[in-house]
């Protein structure tokens, strides 16, 4: 799919430039690991050494779905990948992963360990104040979060959607409030707006799904968006009141009248 091409290329050009000060640092600790005997321990598959190539690519795919995608199973689409180009490699398995939201997930309670040095980064190393919304993944997160930007935002294209996603690092309430604010400055969109009909969101008799962290940050869009509604009521009721002690002119006699009378 185009569109998809098109959001993996960017996202892996996004990566490529913060190899410098991450990616070496990523790929070193990631070697390391597969080559320390504790690392069996530390949820890092103990394979007698990964190679160069190999744990590049591992640390590179990390790097996107920071503590989300299990090790494991990140090295094993790689080791299944290691007869295409490179670049494909990367490309294949990032869209692999952000289609098919169902893959192994990083147990982070458990004696397996994040790959901490893209986190570390920004801020959110292990000791540090938590935000308001404690943002997290749980194993339906990133269904529900795709899900319900598509319900909010049912003129913006899927593949718009699943961009500022990536950008604002796959959480839903950064994501919401990035599209809403991008809508309301006006000007040229960089997107076409749908015109077909709303996208069901019915799945037939599926069982519903919930994740705490994704109602956490529902309930934080919701406030925020009876607040935008709220103000909105007023301004109308302020240009209601000004219109008031306005004049109009009669369309029988021609005479000007105020709209009170």
């Amino acid at each position: 799919q185009p569109s998809v091409t098109r959001r993996a290329d960017s996202r892996v050009a996004g990566t490529d430039s913060r190899q410098r000060h991450l990616g070496h640092h990523s790929r070193k600790a990631l070697r390391s690991r597969c080559h320390d005997t504790a690392a069996k321990d530390n949820g890092v598959p103990h394979t007698g050494g990964l190679e160069p190539e190999e744990a590049d690519l591992v640390a590179q795919i990390l790097e996107v779905y920071t503590g989300c995608v299990d090790t494991d199973h990140a090295l094993l689409l790689v080791k299944q990948r290691l007869g295409e180009t490179r670049e494909r490699v990367a490309e294949h398995i990032i869209n692999a992963l952000f289609e098919n939201p169902t893959y192994p997930k990083l147990d982070n309670k458990g004696k397996r360990k994040r790959v901490e040095d893209a986190s570390d980064a920004q801020g959110e190393a292990r000791g540090q104040p938590k935000h308001k919304v404690d943002y997290g993944k749980g194993v339906h997160y990133p269904e529900l979060c795709l899900d319900q930007l598509l319900v909010d935002f049912p003129q913006i294209p899927l593949a718009h959607i699943q961009r500022s996603l990536l950008d604002q690092s796959s959480l839903y309430a950064p994501t919401h409030i990035y599209l809403e604010d991008e809508r309301r400055r006006g000007g040229a969109l960089p997107y076409a707006l749908n015109t077909e009909t709303p996208r069901a969101t019915t799945k037939g008799k599926q069982k519903a799904l919930h994740d705490r962290e994704f109602e956490s940050e529902r309930e934080l869009i919701k406030s925020r968006t009876s607040g935008v509604v709220e103000e909105a009521k007023v301004e109308r009721r302020r240009t209601t009141a000004r219109s008031l002690t306005m004049a109009f002119e009669c369309g029988c006699c021609f005479s000007t009248y105020p709209f009170t009378q």
